[in-house]
């Protein structure tokens, strides 16, 4: 992933509220370079993470099922 898509993501995300912007890392120094961003996942970005894991499982559960995945 270059520069530009990560960014353009990182933005994206922020703009659709699943992602804010906090000043450190808890139990981190504070980093003299001012360009270091953290992000943690809100409260809606932790949902939608939610809701598409349990849709990977049952894509995943379907998917052995039907024998389409063999371990």
């Amino acid at each position: 992933m270059g520069a530009g898509t990560l960014y353009s993501t990182i933005q994206r995300l922020a703009d659709l509220d699943l992602i804010e912007e906090v000043p450190n890392l808890p139990g981190e120094a504070i980093v003299a370079d001012d360009r270091r961003r953290y992000y943690r996942l809100t409260s809606s970005g932790e949902a939608l993470l939610n809701c598409e894991l349990a849709r990977m499982r049952d894509v995943l559960q379907l998917a052995g099922e039907r024998t389409l995945c063999r371990s």
